[in-house]
């Protein structure tokens, strides 16, 4: 569908011409087509890690063979890098600033945003406030069986108010709920 009017009797100037721009759906896929090709681009890159290590050492005996002996090894007739040796000599981190950011600025955002996320989620920080509250400032140390029935009785608090507001009531029962999600404690036999 064209959008541009025709006139002819206005004054005009010739210029660029209007570039149609695609529909949504075209501009997305070739979005991701773009993504896949620079994700593929990433997964099937190889680096030169005796270069880098060269580059890398402060020490200036060590020479492309030494680093190639200290690197490489053969097993199976196929020639593999030695990981502890890389993480000795490499530093992945600088390597990818000084050249794998540079090279794929996508893969170092997408870096950014997940490696920058919190390594906690809501239960872990549920499971730890609540582990602040049996171990504080006034009670330094308690053994297993009294924090559990801490624990059990915070998240149980408004059942015991339940309880606590029936047996104020005139003619309240005294009986326990059957609702409750724990077992009362153990009677000691001392």
């Amino acid at each position: 569908m064209d959008l541009v009017p025709t006139v002819d009797d206005d004054l005009v100037i010739y210029g660029a011409p209007l570039m149609s721009t695609p529909s949504n759906s075209e501009s997305m896929s070739s979005i991701r087509d773009q993504a896949n090709q620079v994700l593929d681009e990433w997964f099937t890159h190889t680096e030169q890690w005796v270069r880098v290590a060269v580059h890398q050492t402060t020490d200036e005996s060590m020479t492309t063979e030494d680093f190639t002996k200290q690197l490489l090894v053969r097993r199976n007739s196929e020639v593999c890098w030695r990981l502890q040796a890389l993480c000795k000599h490499v530093d992945v981190c600088r390597w990818y600033r000084e050249t794998g950011a540079a090279r794929f600025p996508s893969i170092a955002a997408l870096a950014r945003v997940w490696l920058g996320r919190s390594p906690s989620n809501a239960f872990q920080e549920r499971v730890f406030s609540t582990g602040a509250f049996v171990m504080n400032s006034r009670r330094s140390s308690t053994d297993n069986h009294r924090a559990e029935m801490q624990v059990l009785m915070k998240h149980n608090r408004s059942e015991f108010r339940r309880m606590e507001m029936e047996n104020e009531r005139p003619g309240g029962s005294c009986s326990a709920s059957p609702s409750l999600p724990f077992a009362p404690p153990p009677a000691s036999t001392s």
